[in-house]
């Protein structure tokens, strides 16, 4: 129980953004996430939270679109539905994940009249997780073979016609360790998220 507190405490100390959102119109931004994996027998669902800064002064890319980053850091709560009688893999059935990322996105400057403003993203950083197997109902998943996983992601958004600064995203994440462990099974996850601006 004393290990389950230090974990949560150290994660949420993850929520502290690592930078300010500055004159530029990037906001540090709040965003709740839910998702479910993908490509695998073992369903895990996956309840995520997360805070961003800005982290490099945008750039105009040319005459439309517009190159913006920010740092993310989040606090992600994964569970498998593997029941104790199927679970082959010996893992757990729940895991906290704590990562810090560069994002970046791409998005067309101005206001598209009215209609909502779609936007990419894209990003590569690092993630821990609580623990390295997790509850599968197949010997060839669950067994991540680290603590430490690169965190990959794309994803596509909207903002908002009448809240710009509000936005919904569609995004695919995958967590690997690049085979820098004993074993790489890896885990990829679709997730739908909500971003608000926090002024």
């Amino acid at each position: 129980m004393i290990r389950e507190a230090k974990i949560y405490c150290w994660s949420l100390l993850l929520l502290i953004p690592l930078t300010a959102s500055g004159g530029d119109r990037y906001p540090a931004e709040f965003a709740l996430s839910s998702g479910k994996s993908f490509s695998t027998k073992s369903n895990i669902n996956l309840y995520r939270l997360s805070l961003g800064g800005r982290l490099f002064e945008s750039k105009t890319l040319g005459e439309n679109w517009r190159l913006e980053s920010h740092w993310e850091t989040s606090i992600a709560d994964l569970r498998t539905d593997v029941p104790d009688c199927c679970n082959y893999s010996r893992g757990h059935e729940e895991t906290l994940v704590g990562a810090l990322s560069p994002v970046f996105r791409l998005r067309a400057p101005g206001h598209f009249h009215g209609a909502a403003r779609p936007y990419l993203e894209f990003g590569i950083g690092a993630a821990w997780f609580q623990h390295k197997t997790l509850a599968a109902y197949d010997y060839s998943e669950g067994e991540l073979g680290s603590h430490l996983q690169f965190e990959d992601r794309i994803a596509i958004g909207l903002e908002l016609p009448r809240w710009p600064d509000v936005s919904i995203k569609f995004s695919i994440m995958h967590y690997s360790n690049a085979n820098l462990g004993d074993t790489n099974d890896g885990i990829n996850l679709r997730m739908l998220s909500i971003s608000l601006p926090l002024r």
